[in-house]
């Protein structure tokens, strides 16, 4: 996943189809960015599972899977993916798990498209870092 190339796949996962449409809305017009929007968590981990996923953006309270889950399962996949969460709760146990697994981001809903967009872009910049730390590596490699 050193390798950066664009435009880069973000997945949104959310089991509120507003809440969705609202993410997708706030990220569409970026030519940088190709989204996939699922309402399933299982659905997303299996999407992220078969595709190289750079950024996912993750709702908390879910049915089929709590956010903090789906964190540890797209850890499981070691594809290096952003993580970002979502959620309108203030539960101070989710909060922690997240945290603890190290989480990339976190947001509280309602989300306002700036501070959203700021977000996934600290996330996009921290990829574009690691690429470049790859870049420096081989050169060094093939210059030794």
């Amino acid at each position: 996943m050193f390798i950066l190339q664009y435009p880069i796949k973000i997945v949104l996962v959310d089991d509120d189809p507003e809440a969705l449409a609202l993410m997708n809305n706030f990220l569409k017009n970026n030519e940088q960015y190709d989204i996939y929007a699922f309402t399933s968590p299982k659905e997303a981990l299996e999407f992220m599972t078969e595709n190289e996923t750079q950024i996912a953006i993750v709702d908390i309270n879910m049915k089929e899977m709590y956010g903090d889950r789906l964190l540890s399962r797209i850890i499981d996949l070691e594809a290096g993916t952003e993580v970002i969460i979502v959620t309108a709760s203030d539960n101070l146990i989710n909060f922690t798990a997240c945290y603890k697994l190290r989480a990339n981001g976190f947001m509280f809903k309602p989300l306002e498209k700036k501070s959203f967009n700021a977000i996934v872009e600290n996330s996009h910049k921290n990829l574009i870092n690691w690429n470049n730390v790859f870049n420096e590596m081989i050169m060094r490699k093939h210059s030794a």
